[in-house]
Order: C-alpha cells, then structure tokens, then sequence
C-alpha cells in the first residue's frame, strides 16, 4: 500500500532544548495535515529527545527517530532515508517556521506543476543583523525551466542555506546525492552543488517562510571561534569536496568557471582581512585545491573582478612559497638594485623607447601572470629561481 505522503521534513536535534520548544510549536501549529516531521534525534543528553516524543504522543504527523551522535549531515541522511515524503524539506532544531509555512509550500508547488526543487526566502532573529544575511535570506519571484550557472551561484537562496529549499525526493534517491559526512561546515554547499544541476524546474519565491536564529552562540556556525585559520581551511576543505561533486558526475566542463569564481568570492573577504603571513599560508591552501581541479582551463571564462581577485591570490600564495628558497628575498634585493642601476644609464630611455616602438616590452608582472596561469605555480617558482640563479651566477 502507498504510505506517500506530500512533504516530510527533516529536523536534525542535538541538545536544543532552550530553543527546541519554540520551533517544535510552529510546526504543531501547521493546519496542512498531509505533511511529516522526521525529528532525528542525534544522540542528544540533555532533554530534547523527552520533548520530542512529548509532541510525537500528541500529533501523529511527528516522526521520532534516535541514533548515535554522528553530526548534523548524518541525521540528515538518516532523516531522507525514512522519510516518505514526495518532496523533503529541513528545519534546524534552534529555528523555527511560519505557522502556515507548508499550507503555502504545498500551495506554490501545485501552482508551479511539481518543480523538482521550490526556494523560499527567510526572516532574521534577531533583525538586527549584517547586511549580507539579509541579502542571502531575501529570495525573489523567479522560474527556472532548466538549470544552469545562474541558478547555483548567482541566484539569492540557492546557497549556503539548505533549509530555503523543497527537493523532490525522488531527485536525491534517483541521482543517489546524500550528504558528506565528513565536513562539518559548509555541508549544505556540497549537497547544494550536487543536487541543483539535477534539477529540470527550479521555482524561487519572495515569501518568507522561515525564522532563522543567527546569533545562537553554541551552534556549528560559531565552532570554530576565534580560530580563523581553521575555519578558512575548512572552508577550502569545501571547495575541495565540492569540485569534487562535480568531477564525479562529469559536469567540470559546464560548471567549472562558475566554481573557481565560488571559490573565489567564498575565500576573497576573509582572505583580504587577514595578517600577512596567516594571508600567504591560506592562499597558498587555497591555490593547491584550484590546481588540483585544474583551475587554469577554466581562468578566461571568469568575470573580470573574479580574475582580478584571483590573481591577487595568487600572488598572496606565491610569497609564501618562494619564501621557502635560500636567498630568495637577498636574490630579489640584489636584481632590484640592478634594475635601477640599468635605469640610471643615459642610453635606457632610448633603449625603453625603441622597445615600445617595436611593441616588444612586456611588463613582468604581466609576464609572471601569464607564466601562473599556464604552468602553475611549482613550474613557475622553479623558472624565476632558475632565472635568478643564472643571473648572479654569471655575475659572481
């Protein structure tokens, strides 16, 4: 007999129960009846499981199920596994929803002719937030026919959020797309670049249908503290993983300038505020993961401010790995001092001129630009080395 049913959706629960109540209420409140409430319960020791069976006792649309601590991904997992919904949808535990959020789900997805995924826009708690949250929560009215890049990386709600989005379950099960278990920040994002190019019919709305808590001090977001270098490895830990989606399913070539720019803008703001070594110790990070997934074919696609940024990367990374090379920086002083004596000749501005007259000066900062790109950096640190090397030899 067919149990389906229209939405089930997925809360993961570990050790919530200051905010547990709050969110377990909006969803008792919920008047559309053809709906479930998978409460996975993440191995929790304070009383968040006691309250969950509390509302399962009282509301038979709630789900209770309880597994050994694995993190939010794996409830997660567990969660679609059992879930019996047509579409699936999430709630964070410390969250909580409009009370009529499904009735409208349901609603919008019957319009729209079953999308195979409905993004929805969010509310902050409290309001006083920065202001790229409330850009990343404020979705607008838009249909999609067919996937492509815009949708992933250009579109608001698409990411970093996994609880703005209805996915057709059939997607996840059809394409075999689960969560990565092993990260344990910016999981949302893998999922998210896995499952949207799978997608036919993408739907956004401008209704806002959650309430997002973003100042709970205890929550996976605020993990990592003030330990800024482990956060931005990790991050890299996601730009890794999710190249790596998308190799797997041979989509690199569609989607591969699109990611170095993710990428790009995912790690550029940090990266900027940061001190001049942790700045060359992250980027260089950063860069071994673009050259593993091969970043240089996919450089002239990119939008100009993205190639820009990455070429500052690029240079970030590249003093942290010279750095590495006996005499180096004696070698760099000893060359510029040669620079200017060369400039101090009376016969340079002719020289300069007639090799501008003949279009053949080339700037050096163009030409290791270049080099980068096409080689990589290995090949390019080993050829100025060389270069240095055999300058000074001569001379010495």
């Amino acid at each position: 007999m067919d149990n389906t049913i229209r939405i089930s959706v997925i809360i993961p629960v570990y050790n919530t129960e200051e905010f547990l109540g709050a969110c377990l209420d909006t969803l008792f409140l919920q008047k559309y009846r053809d709906v479930e409430f998978v409460l996975v319960d993440d191995g929790s020791t304070d009383g968040s499981r006691a309250l969950c069976e509390k509302y399962a006792a009282k509301d038979s649309r709630f789900v209770v199920i309880s597994k050994e601590n694995g993190g939010p991904s794996s409830a997660r997992n567990l969660g679609i596994e059992k879930a019996r919904g047509e579409y699936i949808t999430f709630v964070d535990s410390d969250d909580f929803v409009d009370v009529c959020a499904y009735e409208k789900i349901a609603a919008l997805l019957d319009n729209h002719d079953d999308p195979d995924v409905l993004v929805f826009g969010a509310n902050l708690v409290p309001d006083f937030a920065p202001e790229y949250l409330y850009r990343m929560v404020n979705t607008r009215d838009m249909v999609y026919d067919s996937f492509t890049p815009e949708v992933l990386f250009e579109e608001v709600g698409a990411r970093p959020f996994l609880w703005l989005q209805v996915v057709k379950r059939s997607l996840l099960i059809d394409n075999n797309i689960k969560m990565d278990e092993t990260i344990d920040i910016g999981e949302d994002q893998v999922f998210q670049i896995e499952f949207f190019p799978c997608a036919s019919k993408i739907v956004f709305t401008s209704d806002k249908l959650y309430f997002y808590r973003w100042r709970r001090d205890n929550s996976i977001m605020n993990k990592y503290g003030n330990k800024h270098d482990e956060k931005l490895l990790a991050h890299i830990g996601v730009i890794d993983r999710a190249f790596g989606t998308l190799e797997a399913r041979g989509r690199e070539q569609t989607l591969g300038a699109a990611m170095v720019q993710w990428s790009v803008y995912f790690m550029w703001w940090d990266l900027e505020n940061l001190g001049e070594y942790m700045q060359s110790k992250i980027a260089c990070a950063l860069v071994n993961v673009l050259e593993k997934h091969n970043y240089r074919k996919y450089y002239d696609k990119m939008h100009i401010w993205a190639k820009s940024r990455l070429d500052q990367i690029l240079l970030m990374a590249v003093s942290d790995r010279d750095a590495k090379f006996e005499g180096y920086h004696d070698a760099i002083s000893k060359l510029e001092s040669e620079i200017e004596s060369i400039k101090a000749l009376p016969e340079y501005p002719a020289i300069e001129r007639d090799i501008a007259k003949k279009n053949k000066k080339r700037n050096p900062v163009v030409r290791l630009f270049a080099c980068l790109r096409e080689n990589g950096f290995k090949y390019t640190v080993h050829k100025v080395i060389e270069k240095l090397k055999t300058k000074f030899g001569r001379k010495s």
